[in-house]
């Protein structure tokens, strides 16, 4: 019961607030009471006029009844600017007038039992993966707080969620296998629902990365462009992979991608530079999402041949001979990673046009016939390596030798150093 204070005065604004702490209404005074108030429960307007005022207060009371929160009762505030003047009179329980403050229950019979179901889980779960769950109460009193349990590969059933008011959190699997998952809900009536026979949800969760690997490259690839190829396991029982991702370097420097969210398995890389080396690696996920992580160092390296191979003729040991035949040398000087396979040899005499005399020959030295008899013979090499590369034509110092079969006989005193023409 509301006693008004001014006639004719305006609706004035009364704050509600739960009371911190214990009082006694038998020993209660103005002036001997200061009490320690928390949250706010509403706020509402008191007119100037004497009578009852009623307010719906449900939900504190449940607060109370279910010992979420101390039952110290609440205090009413008024306006208490400085100056105004203003003030509402409530009865107190002793005024013995029947006109003091009450609460007013009224309430339903709630026996049915919640009921409360965990969500469908994927096939395949990370390590770790949200599950969630919701409830119903047919009965009304509403659900008060769930219970969550799980277990591992049909094992025992461990509880993972006690009293929770939450409908989802994060699970982790320590273990991987087959997980199961099933909820009960209680209300605020107190009835609980029954655990089911059966699991809500299920999941197979898959913690293991898996692992990949970028197949080996010959030492040294004679192109700009080749194939690179790689390969990849989930280890069982597994999601399966999903995809790779693939980088590479050049000379050991910073890693760059080369295929990235990919299913292939192979790829032409193009664009290589003659002389340099490229390095490669690669990292695997799964379909849960567990990530390889990738290799500090390449798992494959391929230097790129670059060039032509070199050849030439192998100085005499005499620049001249009596003998219508005689040996002849040569040797190559192969790019780095190839070999050479075959040579071609010409010559000429007394300095006319080059004939040619052994081609595609395997062999770096063979014996010479002079078919045409004494006089100068010269002699030039290229060398044919495995990757179809072709040297120069080269003749080398000391190419020459001097065929003197009739007498009287050269005779060489001195050798002198040859000048090359350069103009």
């Amino acid at each position: 019961m509301c006693i008004r204070d001014r006639a004719n005065d305006a609706p004035m604004g009364i704050l509600a607030r739960f009371l911190s702490t214990a009082w006694d209404p038998n020993i209660l005074t103005w002036n001997n009471f200061n009490p320690q108030w928390g949250s706010e429960i509403g706020v509402g307007q008191i007119p100037a006029s004497t009578g009852w005022r009623e307010a719906n207060i449900t939900d504190p009371v449940r607060e109370w009844v279910w010992q979420l929160r101390p039952n110290n009762g609440f205090m009413l505030q008024g306006d208490e600017s400085p100056g105004v003047g203003r003030e509402r009179i409530f009865f107190a329980i002793n005024a013995n007038n029947g006109l003091h403050p009450r609460i007013v229950v009224t309430y339903d019979i709630d026996t049915a039992a919640p009921t409360a179901i965990v969500n469908p889980l994927g096939q395949w779960s990370p390590g770790t993966f949200q599950v969630t769950w919701t409830g119903q109460d047919s009965g009304g009193a509403g659900i008060r707080h769930y219970d969550v349990q799980s277990r591992l590969n049909g094992g025992a059933w461990q509880n993972w969620q006690t009293a929770t008011t939450a409908t989802s959190a994060n699970f982790t699997g320590v273990n991987a296998g087959f997980y199961e998952f099933r909820v009960r809900a209680v209300d605020w009536a107190g009835n609980v629902g029954a655990w089911p026979n059966n699991p809500h949800a299920s999941t197979r969760v898959d913690s293991v990365v898996p692992n990949s690997v970028v197949n080996p490259l010959p030492q040294y690839t004679f192109s700009d462009s080749f194939n690179v190829t790689w390969s990849g396991l989930d280890p069982q029982p597994g999601s399966g992979l999903a995809r790779y991702e693939v980088q590479f370097q050049v000379n050991g420097g910073g890693w760059q991608p080369f295929r990235s969210d990919t299913t292939a398995t192979s790829a032409m890389f193009t664009g290589a530079v003659p002389g340099s080396t490229y390095g490669f690696r690669v990292r695997a996920l799964d379909w849960v999402g567990n990530v390889e992580p990738f290799s500090p160092q390449a798992q494959a390296l391929t230097t790129i041949s670059g060039g032509d191979p070199a050849a030439e003729i192998v100085p005499f040991s005499s620049r001249v001979t009596q003998q219508p035949r005689f040996f002849v040398q040569w040797r190559g000087i192969p790019v780095p990673g190839t070999r050479i396979d075959s040579y071609d040899v010409a010559f000429r005499f007394n300095g006319g046009a080059w004939n040619p005399w052994l081609g595609a020959f395997p062999d770096t030295g063979s014996e010479f016939i002079a078919n045409q008899g004494d006089g100068v013979y010269e002699f030039r090499v290229r060398a044919r390596d495995n990757a179809g590369a072709i040297s120069p034509w080269a003749e080398g110092p000391g190419n020459a030798i001097a065929v003197d079969t009739i007498a009287p006989f050269i005779v060489p005193t001195v050798w002198m150093p040859v000048t090359p023409d350069t103009n």
